[in-house]
């Protein structure tokens, strides 16, 4: 072989190993986008700090046994996995990602992440906790992932919350509102949201367009959109849960009771809640259909949250977490995921 064909192979070779590694780089590094309508978790377990989401066969869920690490768990809450050490709370899972708003400024034990430099802030990353990429590096609220953007409560010191977006990809931050709405609940590119100004009225926001309409004049609170109606608790009724159409029409008084908190099923039929009266505290079980209500436990609980088969909350002082199975005022157990740092 000449020298002249030599270099040539050598170059040739040189061409082949470098565009090999600039494929694998891109393959790697590339956002892998959602469908339009995808979401990352429901609107009431959103409104209960979104300690767990569901993806596929999935759970994924902030382990009140190992300071709120990321954990992953069958839907029959088995087989249990470590997925990052982050303490994570309003956890999205939707398309090839998680979502979560790191909070390792709140851990009891520092770990020796170098990553825990920033603890906090918004993060992405794969399913199986690799290829993080931080979205937002300062204190958030309310995380809502639907389609492939990032809807969050921005915190600035000096102003307080607002309501911002940013890209899936991590692109494109900008303000949409400057106040601190709840981001709960979208649909179709709608949301829905109180407002926490010159009001407390429900109004409407076109995502595409940023118009905003007024759907229902009250003193209401945390909207959250189930099916064909929207449940808010009313102020002016002592935190009573009320319902209207999702036009805005025809308000309907679901819950009597002075409630701190609720979250309800995807298909709308059973509400949970938390009533905060101070007589008759204790998580309560509400058919939707016959309106007829159960207690399921006495006491001060929060942190409701819906996923797979399960409804799950935690007591007040975060002594213990339970469950049940969706539908069912008996069989209460409690939740004891093992810590895999240990």
């Amino acid at each position: 072989m000449t020298r002249r064909i030599k270099r040539v192979f050598i170059l040739f070779i040189a061409v082949i190993i470098f565009s090999l590694i600039f494929i694998l780089f891109q393959s790697t590094t590339k956002t892998v986008y959602n469908e339009g309508d995808a979401f990352g978790n429901t609107p009431g377990n959103l409104l209960n700090g979104g300690l767990f989401s569901v993806l596929n066969d999935a759970i994924y869920f902030s382990n009140p046994n190992d300071d709120g690490s990321l954990y992953k768990m069958d839907l029959n809450l088995s087989n249990f996995k470590k997925i990052y050490e982050d303490k994570a709370g309003y956890i999205n899972s939707v398309g090839s990602y998680l979502y979560y708003v790191r909070m390792n400024y709140a851990k009891e034990n520092n770990t020796s992440s170098v990553l825990n430099f920033y603890n906090k802030g918004i993060y992405r990353m794969k399913t199986n906790g690799s290829r993080i990429k931080m979205l937002y590096n300062d204190p958030s609220g309310i995380v809502n992932v639907y389609g492939n953007t990032v809807y969050y409560q921005h915190y600035n010191k000096s102003e307080g919350l607002s309501f911002y977006s940013v890209g899936i990809d991590g692109l494109e931050e900008k303000m949409v509102m400057d106040n601190g709405i709840l981001p709960l609940s979208i649909q179709n590119n709608i949301l829905y949201y109180s407002g926490v100004e010159k009001d407390h009225n429900i109004y409407t926001r076109n995502l595409s367009t940023g118009s905003n309409q007024l759907l229902y004049t009250g003193n209401t609170y945390a909207p959250i959109v189930a099916g064909n109606y929207i449940y808010f608790l009313s102020l002016d009724h002592n935190y009573a849960i009320h319902r209207i159409n999702i036009d805005g029409s025809n308000v309907t008084q679901v819950v009597t009771s002075r409630v701190s908190t609720f979250n309800i099923t995807s298909d709308g039929k059973y509400l949970y809640y938390q009533v905060d009266d101070g007589n008759n505290n204790g998580i309560y079980l509400l058919n939707v259909n016959t309106l007829e209500s159960q207690v399921i436990l006495p006491g001060n609980f929060k942190g409701l949250h819906i996923v797979g088969d399960y409804f799950f909350f935690t007591e007040f002082d975060d002594t213990n977490t339970y469950y049940i199975p969706i539908g069912l005022s008996n069989g209460i157990s409690t939740f004891n995921p093992p810590n895999l740092s240990k």
